[in-house]
């Protein structure tokens, strides 16, 4: 891959934004999080309600990003993927490679312990605010919004090195 496309990708952002706007969520080139929240949005949910508003923008930001990653590389081959022929060990690898990252599922907890994000197997985000978080004296929109990009970013990082770890033992070790 030239450097150009190793830049792009390394650019390539993600935005995604609740049903009702209250969460605007925000993947960098690098997956690092920005979680902000409309004004008034803590006081219009509460914990579960918030959790699944933060799942619905985080979902469609990762979906948004990988839209653009998949628009990247389909420049760089020059079109879309070339289907393998089906058997081949090249395809039996891809396939074992792609059932393996489809089962990942990885939960990573705020440093404060406030909010969980559990990215599942099959791409199904959950995001839980822990039960009276809301009500927390203290806990605002710029605290709430670094847990759950911490949350979101570590649960990121988790599943990235998984993959990266499927992706030796698939094509590096000649299983």
């Amino acid at each position: 891959m030239d450097e150009s496309a190793v830049e792009r990708l390394r650019r390539v952002a993600g935005t995604g934004e609740s049903p009702d706007g209250s969460v605007r969520v925000t993947l960098s080139g690098q997956g690092a999080p920005k979680v902000e929240f409309a004004p008034g949005a803590l006081r219009q949910h509460n914990d579960r309600s918030l959790g699944i508003a933060v799942a619905s923008a985080l979902t469609e930001a990762i979906s948004d990003r990988q839209r653009t990653v998949e628009a990247v590389l389909e420049a760089v081959r020059d079109g879309p993927p070339r289907p393998d022929v089906p058997g081949t060990r090249v395809m039996q690898r891809r396939e074992l490679f792609d059932g393996a990252v489809g089962a990942i599922a990885v939960s990573a907890i705020s440093p404060r312990g406030q909010v969980t994000v559990s990215l599942r197997a099959g791409g199904e985000i959950d995001v839980q605010v822990r039960q009276g978080t809301l009500a927390l004296v203290g806990v605002g929109e710029a605290g709430l919004a670094a847990e759950v990009a911490a949350a979101t970013s570590a649960a990121l990082h988790e599943r990235n090195a998984r993959i990266l770890q499927i992706h030796k033992d698939v094509y590096r070790t000649g299983r």
